[in-house]
């Protein structure tokens, strides 16, 4: 056989018998966690319609999905989401608006990545889907479970980022024609060309200082002034949802404040948040509410959630503990 038939294509990813290792032992530990908080496995498809992702409107880029054409000429795609599939189960199979669900999942997605970025195309990734729980009880319950979570993982020096959508929204209304301009610079973290940026426009004084605070500026108190200064309600308002959160999670050390958080999901409509180590560049969980997501499939419930990014993980502990074959 040629050498060139036995390799691997550019887009797989071959997983070491230390990682499945420890990738199983994590797994064995995170079921137990969940079942114990009455959290029910859940299978979603692996294959959807194109048009159900595009369909709804939420930023999913099909550029980005390994697709083909079926038996019936329409255009399927790979699991390119948990997320939006649980919702719709939870959404079709709710026997009454105020019912409580919990569902976890153990997978993989499918997303064309650019090969520089060191992103693998296809990611292993556990995750946790709360419906139904109003208001702030669901954003602690997600967050106390995400700290469980942590607590089962061989990782030191963690950092959980807080953030909320609706900033992020009210923010680049406020910017108007140019919040593109100011989301790739906020990604970038550039602050010479943040400032520049921010000294072309015509913004009133408040705004111009916030938006030159958020990508440096972690103190609750600092944001806090700087945002009254701007007597933007909903800024304000979404602020209050954070200082909430930062309240009732006192006990846990390492939560910050990043009000430059930009949603990775684009169904996020409040609180967020990403979970970094230090070992490694990527989030190792993210998450985030996203209440209007289901109602695209006629349901008004509360929707909170988070994701174990299982690649980043495993490599975290690799880089702590020593490298593995």
């Amino acid at each position: 056989m040629k050498k060139s038939n036995i390799l691997m294509p550019d887009e797989a990813c071959q997983t070491s018998l230390y990682d499945t290792k420890l990738l199983r032992d994590i797994e064995t530990q995170l079921r137990e966690l969940f079942k114990a908080h009455t959290y029910q496995e859940i299978m979603p498809p692996s294959f959807e319609f194109v048009d159900f992702y595009t369909g709804l409107d939420v930023g999913f880029d099909p550029q980005k999905m390994f697709q083909f054409i079926d038996a019936e000429g329409k255009n399927v795609s790979l699991r390119y989401d948990f997320t939006v599939p649980i919702a719709r189960y939870f959404a079709l199979n709710q026997k009454q608006e105020k019912t409580t669900s919990g569902f976890t999942y153990f997978g993989k997605v499918y997303r064309k990545e650019k090969q520089l970025k060191g992103r693998r195309m296809e990611s292993y990734q556990i995750g946790a889907e709360l419906f139904g729980l109003q208001g702030n009880q669901a954003d602690q319950s997600c967050l106390e479970m995400v700290f469980q979570v942590l607590a089962l993982l061989p990782l030191d020096a963690v950092v959980i980022e807080l953030g909320n959508a609706r900033f992020y929204r009210r923010l680049l209304e406020l910017v108007g024609s140019e919040a593109q301009k100011l989301v790739d610079l906020l990604k970038r973290k550039d602050l010479d060309q943040l400032s520049s940026f921010v000294a072309q426009q015509n913004f009133p004084k408040a705004l111009a200082e916030l938006i030159l605070a958020l990508p440096i500026e972690r103190e609750f108190d600092v944001l806090s002034a700087l945002i009254q200064k701007t007597q933007d309600k909903e800024l304000l308002s979404s602020l209050s949802e954070l200082e909430i959160a930062m309240e009732k999670q006192q006990k846990n050390e390492g939560i910050i404040i990043d009000l430059g958080m930009i949603p990775q999901m684009a169904y996020y409509n409040g609180l967020m948040f990403q979970v970094y180590s230090e070992k490694v560049a990527q989030p190792i969980i993210s998450g985030g509410r996203y209440d209007e997501l289901l109602d695209h499939f006629d349901s008004h419930s509360k929707a909170i959630g988070f994701c174990c990014q299982m690649d980043s993980i495993l490599k975290a502990i690799r880089v702590t503990g020593g490298d593995h074959d």
